[in-house]
């Protein structure tokens, strides 16, 4: 999901992620999905994910993870 930088603060990466997250849920009517997963590729993407809920591994905070139950609550929300 990595944006141009011209795109910042435009909310597009929001909408990326949100449609994301909206086609793994979907493919979770057929597949086993527990969590979803991000690398982040350095820390302000990871503050970005930890602002859509996301929580980093504790030895690699780069590496995020949301729920896939706690993502679909999310989404019920919008």
């Amino acid at each position: 999901l990595a944006r141009d930088v011209r795109m910042r603060g435009k909310g597009f990466g929001e909408v990326l992620a949100v449609d994301a997250i909206r086609r793994i849920l979907g493919a979770a009517e057929t597949l086993a999905v527990l969590a979803i997963i991000v690398d982040a590729k350095d820390e302000r993407a990871a503050a970005f994910y930890e602002g859509l809920g996301f929580a980093p591994f504790p030895r690699r905070p780069n590496r995020l993870f949301l729920l896939a139950s706690s993502a679909g609550r999310g989404l019920e929300k919008m």
